[in-house]
């Protein structure tokens, strides 16, 4: 049985992840791979997510990509923050990277209590968790760098920072030989 399935997620986010966004169906639905259908299923999911992606003529259109997923995107703080600044809107970004700076000294605060409480000094688990505190507190810090740029509007160090975030996100995927660097939109607009 196989869960045919396509995702799209930004490439510049805080946290380099190999973590999916399902797209496409809702739920992806399970395929017997000896199914009469089975080829009919695999073909129609690739050819909606073909459909979506033909309709790039430039680098730059993917910021509108459509592609639907199993979760609203819209209100979450993170990718309208980076989506604004990669765009170039960096006055309407702050916002959305301040209400994710909260949500991330929160995240962090519980997160330390949480180990504090439960885990025992040394053991794998407290090393796994702080492992992950480590990196969340890169990913706020980055975050707070971010503010920093978009405040000064300082659009050509915004555009390095994000860069920097997508080299970290290609290497985690392991895709560092098919990857190529094109412009985000702010980097078009102002020639930075």
């Amino acid at each position: 049985m196989l869960r045919p399935f396509w995702f799209a997620n930004i490439t510049y986010g805080f946290l380099a992840n190999t973590g999916f966004l399902w797209a496409g169906d809702s739920v992806p639905r399970w395929a017997d791979v000896r199914s009469g259908t089975f080829q009919d299923v695999v073909f129609a999911q690739m050819n909606r997510a073909f459909t979506e992606l033909r309709r790039l003529t430039e680098q730059v259109d993917a910021f509108d990509v459509g592609l639907p997923v199993n979760r609203d995107l819209s209100a979450n703080s993170f990718v309208q923050g980076l989506t604004r600044v990669a765009k170039g809107d960096l006055e309407s970004a702050e916002p959305f990277l301040r209400r994710e700076l909260a949500y991330q000294t929160r995240d962090l605060e519980d997160r330390r209590a949480f180990i504090t409480k439960y885990r025992r000094k040394g053991s794998k688990p407290w090393q796994r968790d702080m492992e992950i505190l480590a990196a969340r507190e890169r990913a706020r810090d980055n975050n707070l760098l971010l503010i920093d740029r978009v405040r000064a509007r300082d659009r050509g160090g915004a555009a390095d920072l994000l860069r920097g975030r997508e080299r970290l996100y290609v290497q985690a995927w392991k895709a560092e030989r098919h990857w190529i660097s094109s412009p985000f939109p702010l980097e078009v607009d102002e020639g930075c």
